[in-house]
């Protein structure tokens, strides 16, 4: 069920930096499709920022799709027949205030070699939440945990595959 505006997606990708236009371009509709949405709903053409027409489960796809195209932009040891493996390692909610991720990023030829692999710690807003991501003093300590099993994982990681 639709529940997120184009501003939801805002917020909870604004831990990522996202600019409106990378939101647009992986957002999964036309912009037609979404300035008909606008008329059908007795809306202005221009208003459509405002209706719900994307879900929760939207919002990891688009976060993935962005990453994934600014590594690729980034990235100057790949070539065109390279693929691009978002993997999502780990993820926590501190509370109902703010959500992480812990992502691995990888690069693998078309013979399955890892080129190479970048990892990122993301905040959001969790799901359903209605303010920006935030956190209250109280909840410090949980995300410290959280953080300190990401830490640790990530540093089996290194232990495993050498210096990252």
């Amino acid at each position: 069920m639709a529940n997120l505006t184009f501003f939801d997606l805002e917020e909870q990708l604004a831990s990522i930096g996202a600019t409106p236009d990378e939101i647009l371009n992986h957002q999964g509709l036309m912009r037609d499709e979404i300035e008909e949405a606008a008329l059908e709903a007795g809306r202005l053409r221009e208003q459509w920022r405002s209706l719900p027409l994307w879900d929760d489960a939207d919002v990891p796809r688009i976060r993935r799709d962005i990453l994934a195209e600014r590594h690729e932009l980034n990235e100057t040891t790949t070539t065109p027949t390279d693929e691009l493996r978002v993997e999502q390692l780990a993820e926590a909610e501190i509370g109902d205030e703010l959500r992480l991720t812990f992502d691995r990023l990888e690069v693998v030829s078309p013979a399955g070699d890892e080129r190479h692999s970048e990892y990122l710690v993301a905040f959001g807003k969790p799901a359903g939440a209605i303010d920006s991501p935030e956190l209250r003093p109280e909840k410090i300590p949980a995300l410290i945990d959280e953080l300190t099993v990401i830490y640790r994982q990530w540093l089996d990681l290194v232990a495993v595959e050498g210096d990252l």
